[in-house]
């Protein structure tokens, strides 16, 4: 008994270190932090070997490098780990972000599209386009879409030949520069005209949108004028003063001035890519107005006056929709179906790096790092951020990314920060491409299955009506 009990001690002391490495895996219970005055713990730092590179591109899995030498390195670490997956001596500075979908990550550089493989980034093939790419080329879920200079948009297909699939010509009046929107492959391009066109994944146009609410004030304000002009004529019939008549007439102009903005308001562009949550899309105007509008008609949902243009980055959340400027920094208006409402400000912030499910963090133009209460718009703290620190923008986890252009033993250092020290896990935060195509077709499914129901049910009342008619 004594030697078993001594045996069952041994065992456990010389066990309890795998235990703990085995619990550090998963739960990360160190609890460091590594930067003096910032309040979030260490989840994993990552050394990678190579002289000053720029962190140009954060996915929803991954974090991926370039080096300034002469290589032009690409590494791509897990997001979830910090392991280096892959590194590719690509050997051109990369000038678009790279996009991906299950067959690849796709570069476009000097018109070229170069695919590599996105779990050991080896180059599977590239493509050299026949025509002039605007903007970028955006991965759906087997397709590459890609707009040509004011003319159409192409798709490749990506099921392994890369081959065209078609293209399409869209209205004249599309902006030159325009770079297509891509959301559960469907296409949304803007026009300079005040017109948002939606295109599917065969390429035919399902919706175009107009300002809507515009025309109603124009038709409110006619009718106001016709009204102001039968007074007037009424006043003159029966010799009304001078005064009056002036006072009238003044008030004409004021529904004529009105008319005029209305119209200038219609002319609004849509600059700024929109933001999308489930069946919703949130779209920002030049004119100053966020339009709510379904994903699928284009039918408005509500307007939201933000008194400026509203031309910076939006994000759609669960609860809020948040957009940028110079002059108010981050609003947030509530996210609903059918009306919003103004929720909370922050005055200086720039972007917004990194959304938890209690916090939003935005980086200030001086270059402070806010910690902001998502529901009540509070700032819990701010932290200067160090001139050899970047904070890089993640969306799509719970893990602020920072890098540190301190060579330290040759390397150089990218961590991932978390609020509890936990390992970064990916948050659906506008419903991301792999739960979207899900959702779509769980719609498409419940509308087969309504029909299918219908065309049942309408045929046994043909049925019954035919066996009747038989007696």
């Amino acid at each position: 008994m004594k030697y078993l009990l001594i045996s069952l001690i041994a065992i456990f002391i010389t066990s309890s270190p795998l235990l703990s490495q085995e619990e550090d895996a998963y739960y990360n219970v160190v609890q460091k932090k590594p930067f003096k005055g910032l309040e979030l713990f260490e989840a994993w730092h990552s050394k990678v070997p190579f002289h000053a590179p720029k962190i140009i591109w954060s996915t929803w899995n991954s974090v991926i490098l370039q080096s300034t030498d002469n290589t032009k390195t690409l590494v791509s670490i897990k997001k979830n780990s910090g392991v280096v997956r892959w590194v590719n001596k690509i050997g051109f500075k990369l000038e678009k972000i790279p996009t991906e979908n299950k067959d690849g990550l796709y570069i476009l550089y000097k018109n070229v599209i170069y695919i590599l493989d996105p779990r050991k980034g080896g180059l599977m093939s590239k493509r050299t386009l026949n025509y002039a790419i605007a903007g970028n080329v955006i991965a759906g879920q087997f397709s590459l879409y890609s707009w040509e200079w004011g003319k159409k948009i192409h798709m490749l297909q990506t099921d392994g030949d890369y081959r065209y699939g078609w293209a399409v010509k869209v209205p004249n009046e599309i902006h030159a520069g325009a770079t297509p929107t891509l959301r559960l492959d469907y296409i949304y391009i803007p026009s300079p005209k005040g017109l948002l066109y939606c295109y599917n994944s065969l390429g035919i146009k399902k919706w175009e949108f107009s300002n809507k609410p515009i025309f109603d004030d124009l038709e409110y304000f006619g009718s106001a004028i016709d009204q102001v002009d039968n007074q007037i004529r009424k006043e003159r019939k029966e010799n009304a003063s001078l005064k009056i008549i002036k006072k009238l007439k003044k008030k004409r102009d004021v529904f004529d001035s009105l008319i005029d903005q209305a119209i200038d308001r219609k002319k609004g562009k849509y600059l700024a890519p929109p933001a999308f949550y489930k069946h919703n899309m949130y779209i920002g105007s030049t004119e100053g107005t966020l339009c709510a509008l379904n994903l699928y008609s284009g039918g408005p949902l509500w307007q939201y006056h933000a008194g400026e243009p509203v031309i910076g980055e939006i994000i759609a959340l669960e609860e809020l929709i948040i957009f940028f400027s110079k002059k108010n920094g981050a609003t947030a208006i509530k996210r609903d179906p059918i009306e919003t409402e103004l929720k909370w400000k922050i005055a200086d912030a720039k972007t917004a790096v990194n959304i938890t499910h209690k916090h939003i963090y935005f980086l200030t133009f001086k270059d402070e790092l806010l910690c902001v209460d998502r529901k009540f718009g509070q700032i819990k703290w701010k932290w200067k951020v160090p001139q050899n620190l970047t904070v890089v923008k993640d969306l799509y986890s719970d893990a602020l990314i920072i890098s540190n252009s301190k060579m330290k033993d040759g390397n150089f250092t990218v961590h991932a920060l978390t609020e509890n020290g936990n390992y970064p896990k990916v948050i659906d935060y506008q419903l991301l491409k792999s739960v979207g195509y899900n959702h779509y077709d769980s719609i498409e499914k419940a509308k087969e299955e309504k029909i299918k129901k219908e065309l049942e049910k309408a045929k046994a009342i043909l049925e019954k009506k035919n066996g009747k008619k038989k007696k």
